[in-house]
């Protein structure tokens, strides 16, 4: 899998293979500018720094997948949401991780890479380092159904790498 979407442990900075940067800013700037059309009655707009053609994109929107790890038993399922622009959330409250934050990027046709971090707790609730997750997923022609494979890095406190698991996942 080429690295196309990457993040850094350190800080939020987000950066695809193109070079753009998609910051915080943009982010809420977007969410700002739609909360304040819905309350003076004007149809939203995304800003202009948002890519118009990402919208479009059958990636976009919200995708419940059942995940499973290499190594473990059972299956797990978490949501993704793509939001035009390259900003991604990943929710997975089977794992002992919080919210995932990332990016994504257009492949080819129909195929996505993308990369988000996540904290990671013990089953006290005690934060015990990152996790990286890469993963490039294909969205069916139908724009129902995606599937894909993806490697989960798990990092401890100093972050140095404790262990590597390969995923794969179907969802629609």
């Amino acid at each position: 899998m080429r690295d196309t979407a990457a993040m850094r442990l350190k800080g939020w900075r987000v950066s695809t293979s193109a070079g753009s940067q998609v910051s915080r800013r943009k982010v809420l700037a977007g969410g700002w500018l739609a909360g304040a059309a819905a309350l003076i009655g004007l149809p939203a707009t995304r800003p202009d720094s948002a890519n118009a053609s990402s919208q479009e994109e059958p990636l976009v929107g919200a995708w419940r997948l059942g995940v499973t790890l290499a190594g473990f038993p059972r299956r797990a399922t978490v949501l993704l949401t793509f939001a035009p622009g390259g900003v991604m959330l990943h929710d997975g409250a089977q794992f002992p991780s919080g919210t995932g934050h990332g990016a994504w990027v257009k492949r080819a046709e129909g195929e996505y890479d993308y990369t988000w971090l996540s904290m990671a707790f013990d089953p006290e609730g005690n934060y015990t380092g990152m996790q990286r997750t890469r993963a490039n997923t294909r969205v069916d022609e139908t724009a129902q159904r995606l599937e894909g494979t993806g490697t989960l890095t798990r990092y401890d406190l100093n972050e140095e790498v404790v262990r590597i698991f390969e995923l794969s996942f179907e969802g629609r």
